[in-house]
């Protein structure tokens, strides 16, 4: 009789776990049919055409994007510096890039309907060369990826080095 009653509150303990698998797995879909892993990721994109800065040229804001059925190009802008970070945004129609400056691109890329970038890494290429994920941020719901493309300053190259009167050490000799 002992064992029989044993047996029972075992069963017993058994079903209504049983019971409670069943009820989760009933519930899990439904709760995360809202959550955004639900639609498409976005595993990465390639922006192509994105002209580096070039003295005495107007800015690009006309670039190409690989990947146009998940995302699209929802910005570009160019800021620039001369003194230290601090840019100002540069007008499309009628600035031109200068020598001396610092200039950074901005891109804004958003995802189309149904489509969402990861919170983690993805791959990002600019021109071919692999940008790291410290250069974008993806925006709180996912939905946006915002790139920046520092060039750093716009000098003048040297071509040539002429060096004159300068007059050739001699071992052990006094310099004057």
């Amino acid at each position: 009789m002992k064992n029989t009653k044993r047996i029972i509150q075992c069963l017993s303990v058994a079903f209504l776990m049983v019971v409670c698998v069943i009820a989760a797995i009933m519930v899990a879909p439904i709760e995360s049919a809202a959550l955004p892993d639900e639609r498409g990721s976005v595993m990465g994109f390639k922006i192509t055409d994105l002209d580096k800065p070039k003295a005495g040229e107007h800015i690009d804001t006309d670039i190409t994007l690989n990947n146009t059925s998940q995302l699209e190009v929802r910005d570009v802008a160019w800021y620039r510096s001369s003194i230290g970070d601090n840019y100002t945004e540069m007008d499309w129609g009628s600035d031109t890039f200068a020598l001396g400056r610092k200039y950074k691109a901005v891109i804004i890329i958003a995802c189309k309907d149904g489509y969402y970038f990861p919170q983690d890494s993805m791959y990002v290429y600019v021109n071919g060369s692999f940008i790291g994920s410290s250069n974008y941020t993806v925006s709180d719901d996912r939905e946006t990826v915002t790139l920046e493309i520092n060039y750093g300053g716009l000098y003048t190259s040297i071509t040539a080095l002429h060096i004159q009167n300068v007059k050739e050490p001699v071992f052990l000799e006094k310099l004057e």
